[in-house]
């Protein structure tokens, strides 16, 4: 049978739909399927960078309140030994007797220990008697007095803090003002060290000569970040001589008058290097590291109460002022996102200036590279009759990271 041309146009036509069904059904929908599935997982894969990203990103609010966070408990924890050495803690007190002329006999060292420090809660005096319990009851107060009692006694103990600890019984004698002197600087020292009693009498008729014993306790607090500093040990020299009881060269048996022996450490003790001390530390860091970006504190606050924080990947703007009222003086501060105090605008700390000056010390950094752009613009406000003085150091001279703005009496250095 012959076909005719319409014939095979019409079956060359079939053809051709046949063919774009089965193409149609069989592999363009499956193609659309497996797209559609593929792009939802795309979806997923980007939310999941996104969350990623967000992690990472400086400018997180977790990020920043992490730094915050971290940097609070690296000062609180600054005050503490790392951990409890008992060669450092020898020759920590040999430089503070050198320092101060103290005469010491002996220091004896107690085992490392395990201490336990709680807040005591505060006892009530119980002053009862059988003629007040009488008359409270007359009045009806029994009742209460004892659920306040038994509300007490409900109270929970706040659990103890845990903290490892070594004393060391020093035995010493010299003046009362090489005593104090050796207070003093285990006052200021930077690392907390705990006088917990002193027992003094006067070794003359005048007085000037005393002698003694103390109990001193140091604490320890393991620290995430390495003390690298505390870590060193530079004593590697050959030290001490094989006979320990034979004199060594210009050693004076001793005698009955110490007024003769301490005069001589008098003057070194008065000689002293003084450091200059600051009344205000402000930290500028760049955001890459692991603490704000901007610390704003006073001067001598171990627990970082009067510290503010800022962590800004770009330029962070902070106010900082003094004031006077009649012979008083006052300080505040703020960042873009705290201030010290919190009601910024109506109140003011009084302060009392370590010298006949303000100073205030800027800890800046150099940048890293060319992508570390952030850094302070900083607005001093000096409203008293000081002088502020403000040192700045380890800024990048190139490409500074603080910039000053000032207002009344500011000398930059």
């Amino acid at each position: 049978m012959k076909m005719t041309n319409r014939e095979k146009k019409l079956l060359f036509i079939l053809f051709i739909v046949a063919f774009g069904a089965i193409y149609y059904q069989f592999v363009y929908l499956t193609q659309q399927e497996k797209i559609a599935q593929k792009q939802e997982e795309l979806t997923i894969l980007n939310e999941k960078i996104n969350i990623e990203k967000g992690k990472i990103d400086p400018n997180n609010e977790l990020e920043q309140a992490y730094k915050v966070i971290n940097s609070k408990d690296a000062q609180v924890s600054e005050r503490f030994f790392p951990f409890i050495m008992q060669e450092k803690l020898i020759t920590l007190l040999d430089e503070m007797i050198t320092q101060t002329g103290l005469e010491v006999s002996s220091i004896s060292f107690s085992k490392a220990e395990i201490a336990e420090i709680k807040k005591e809660k505060e006892k009530k005096e119980q002053t009862s008697t059988l003629l007040q319990e009488l008359v409270n009851a007359y009045l009806g107060r029994a009742t209460q007095n004892n659920q306040a009692s038994q509300g007490d006694e409900n109270e929970e103990d706040p659990t103890p803090v845990q903290i490892k600890k070594m004393s060391a019984t020093v035995n010493f004698e010299g003046t009362y003002e090489q005593l104090t002197d050796f207070i003093k600087i285990i006052e200021g020292h930077s690392k907390k060290i705990l006088i917990e009693n002193i027992v003094l009498a006067g070794r003359d008729e005048s007085g000037e000569q005393i002698a003694g014993n103390m109990l001193l306790n140091f604490y320890a607090v393991p620290k995430i970040q390495v003390d690298e500093e505390y870590y060193k040990w530079d004593y590697k020299g050959k030290y001490g001589r094989d006979n320990p009881f034979e004199p060594f060269a210009g050693y004076e048996y001793p005698t009955n008058d110490l007024s003769q022996k301490n005069s001589k450490t008098k003057s070194s003790t008065n000689n002293k290097v003084q450091q200059k001390k600051y009344d205000f530390y402000i930290g500028v860091h760049p955001i890459s590291a692991d603490i704000p970006s901007v610390i704003i504190g006073k001067a001598n606050d171990p627990q970082a109460k009067t510290y503010v924080y800022a962590d800004n990947a770009e330029i962070e703007n902070v106010e900082f002022r003094l004031l006077q009222k009649e012979d008083k003086y006052y300080y505040k501060y703020k960042t873009q996102s705290e201030s010290y105090p919190q009601d910024y605008e109506a109140s003011m700390i009084e302060f009392t200036p370590n010298g006949r000056d303000a100073v205030l010390s800027i800890i800046s950094s150099k940048r890293k590279d060319d992508q570390d752009t952030n850094g302070m613009n900083l607005l001093i406000v000096n409203e008293s009759d000081l002088q502020l003085k403000v040192d700045v150091a380890y800024d990048d001279p190139t490409r500074p990271r603080v910039m000053i703005k000032r207002e009344g009496k500011v000398v930059v250095n």
